[in-house]
């Protein structure tokens, strides 16, 4: 069984946070076995569990390694399968939607005592923050993690392998899941931005299909991919091919704050770190 889902063709409708009552992932997972899942179920958080949350070393120096490890904390099985053996096949932007849906099970809605600076009177203030609120792009139809998505250059893209010379016609694409994500955190530094998501995107490369028909798949497509994305891209395409990775449902991570000080309203962006209490 397989999925694909046309990015072109895929809708959502915007929710506030409270408004959702299901606990169903907004990117369902499709084994190969065919097995599908997409609930999953809340743990009820001890203070044992806070204490590995609160791994603030972690969460600075390795924050996906420390969003894997809250994932694993936080929930406690999806559709009876172990946190573990799941949280690498979910989409990124799940494993976020669920640190939100674990604090307003275990915390409430309300995210208090949040330092905020305001952008417009630069006055610092502490501020609430009510999670109900924070916007969801909530699918209207069921989507899965690794759907897929034909990216066609508007540019012309010559690719020359073993002696001969081809013109890409599409680039065929799955979505970024959270194990290509944290694949390369490990040896990534903050000067290599650009090289560690050319590498997730070429490792999310399926096939290149060419204008005589020659298609490659497998390591050749994602060799190939790096290649194009990394020398031969132009900046609009490489902005059209962000933009199709970037249409996923999920959280936006922000949420609008009035300024104390000024009464002047802005979005604020909270680091997941700061969804469980400072104090044990």
């Amino acid at each position: 069984m397989s999925s694909e889902n046309n990015e072109q063709t895929q809708e959502f409708k915007v929710l506030e946070l409270g408004e959702i009552q299901d606990t169903k992932l907004l990117c369902s997972l499709l084994y190969p076995d065919g097995k599908e899942l997409q609930d999953f179920t809340l743990k009820a958080l001890t203070r044992k569990d806070l204490k590995v949350l609160k791994n603030e070393t972690l969460a600075k120096q390795r924050p996906l390694q420390w969003l894997k490890t809250a994932v694993e904390t936080v929930v406690d099985n999806f559709d009876g399968a172990a946190p573990k053996s799941v949280v690498n096949h979910l989409s990124l932007n799940d494993t976020m939607y669920i640190l939100y849906r674990s604090h307003l099970k275990n915390f409430g809605n309300i995210l208090p005592d949040v330092k905020y600076n305001c952008p417009h009177c630069y006055q610092d203030s502490v501020v609430q923050l009510d999670l109900n609120k924070v916007l969801v792009d909530y699918p209207t139809d069921k989507c899965y993690s690794t759907d897929t998505f034909d990216f066609i250059p508007d540019g012309k893209i010559e690719i020359s392998f073993k002696d001969s010379t081809f013109v890409v016609r599409k680039i065929v694409f799955r979505h970024v899941v959270f194990g290509d994500s944290i694949k390369y955190e490990s040896s990534f530094k903050p000067n290599q931005q650009s090289t560690y998501v050319e590498q997730v995107y070429s490792d999310c490369c399926v096939s290149i299909e060419c204008e005589d028909g020659t298609v490659f798949d497998s390591s050749q497509a994602k060799m190939i991919c790096f290649n194009i994305i990394n020398n031969k891209l132009s900046v609009k395409d490489s902005s059209k091919l962000e933009g199709h990775f970037s249409k996923r449902p999920g959280v936006r991570n922000y949420i609008s704050v009035e300024c104390p000080a000024c009464s002047m309203i802005a979005d604020f962006r909270s680091p997941f770190f700061y969804l469980f209490p400072q104090k044990l």
